[in-house]
């Protein structure tokens, strides 16, 4: 890890572990602009403006840590050397836990001036474009002590006395900003978390997430939207939380989204249960997984083109005329195991007397009477979340295929 002398403002370069062998470290969050200094001018190798903003922004941010105490700090645009592919790997794989282990994180604010109550409706501190940057998550979430600064340096409050704005901000609950931990919450939920950030690589869209689900994996910038479809693999690996398949595809028809292949929102058959963009969760703020289910559900299994997951099957029936004789619409079939999902479909959502059909749309019309519905380990306000499913023609009796199409209309 390399660190910046505050005094020398040199870089110096430690290896072993955080607050052991390396020492104790302010490190900087802020929002990338147009004269950002490299690692390689930071070692004189090339040439740079000292009167550059990039340079008087390392310059301000190590003279504020020095006056906080600090020996050292740690600037993302210089301590790292981004033409090396390995170093920039291991960096972002390493960069959660480096926010973590920082003594302080210092939130540098350029659009936010210190003569505002950051907490007043309208103020630059709710509007600032740090909160929309999808690394920025990580960098609000990991630190233990997160303090902000305004343009021009002067603090203007940390994570704990702005908790409630931030929460109103970021609809992200009190207890995991004051907390430092979300294993309350769901895979989905946090997710939604990062749903309306945006990040200049399409890729970072995973890669910014890595360290929030405990996740280590190759970086493969031009890989695209396969990036986040190999997180969402790799969470499977750790986690038997269904609320990861709970998303919707309204975002996408929202932003005209399309694949790499060209294939629009309504032709996303190909992804599966798994969403093609964290955008997906969007709406998926309120998905709730309980922690104490009675079973002993464990992570997925993959094989081939399929995903496992044990599921309860019930059948989608017709309202009876009379509401009192209501049993959720449904009657359950005595059916309980794996369901093997195809990878090569995906669901859509839509709310349907007590049940969510995932992921979300405004209704369930397209549904058909009788049909089944696998039944997942999560809900909202509404009800249970399910996938309306169907037999895979070529599969075994086990072996099921999403049945829903991209628009909402049941497929045959």
């Amino acid at each position: 890890m390399r660190l910046i002398n505050v005094e020398t403002l040199e870089l110096e370069s430690f290896v072993g572990d955080l607050g052991r062998e390396v020492p104790a470290y302010a490190i900087l969050s802020h929002v990338w602009t147009s004269e950002e200094v490299s690692y390689q001018q930071m070692t004189g190798s090339l040439p740079f403006l000292e009167n550059s903003k990039g340079y008087r922004k390392i310059v301000k941010f190590c003279a504020k840590a020095r006056n906080e105490g600090f020996e050292y700090a740690w600037v993302d645009t210089c301590c790292i050397d981004k033409t090396s592919s390995a170093e920039l790997s291991e960096a972002i794989n390493s960069m959660f836990l480096w926010y973590r282990k920082s003594d302080a994180c210092y939130v540098y604010l350029q659009d936010v001036p210190s003569t505002e109550s950051p907490v007043s409706q309208g103020s630059q501190f709710r509007h600032s474009r740090w909160f929309t940057r999808g690394w920025t998550l990580q960098e609000l979430l990991a630190p233990h002590e997160v303090i902000f600064l305004a343009s021009d340096w002067q603090e203007i409050g940390t994570k704990a006395t702005l908790s409630s704005t931030i929460s109103e901000i970021t609809k992200i609950d009190i207890k995991t900003l004051v907390g430092h931990t979300w294993t309350h919450v769901s895979i989905a939920m946090i997710m939604s978390w990062a749903s309306m950030r945006q990040t200049t690589r399409l890729e970072d869209q995973a890669y910014s997430l890595l360290g929030l689900f405990d996740v280590n994996m190759p970086l493969i910038y031009g890989e695209g939207h396969k990036a986040f479809y190999r997180l969402q693999v790799e969470i499977m690996k750790l986690s038997n939380d269904d609320s990861l398949f709970a998303w919707s595809t309204e975002p996408l028809q929202d932003k005209g989204y399309s694949t790499s292949e060209g294939t629009s929102a309504r032709g996303f058959r190909f992804l599966g249960l798994l969403a093609p963009s964290v955008s997906c969760f969007r709406d998926s703020h309120d998905i709730v997984t309980p922690k104490d289910f009675p079973d002993s559900h464990s992570p997925y299994d993959m094989a081939k083109q399929n995903i496992s997951l044990s599921a309860v099957l019930v059948r989608l029936c017709p309202l009876p005329a009379d509401p009192k004789n209501l049993s959720c619409g449904l009657d359950e079939v005595d059916v309980v195991g794996t369901v093997r999902f195809s990878k090569n479909v995906h669901p859509v959502k839509a709310v349907d007397h007590g049940l969510v059909i995932t992921p979300a749309r405004q209704n369930s019309k397209g549904l058909k009477v009788m049909c089944l519905l696998a039944i997942l380990r999560c809900w909202n306000k509404d009800g249970y979340i399910a996938i309306p499913i169907k037999k895979l023609s070529s599969g075994g009796s086990n072996e099921w295929k999403t049945a829903i199409d991209a628009d909402g209309s049941e497929y045959a």
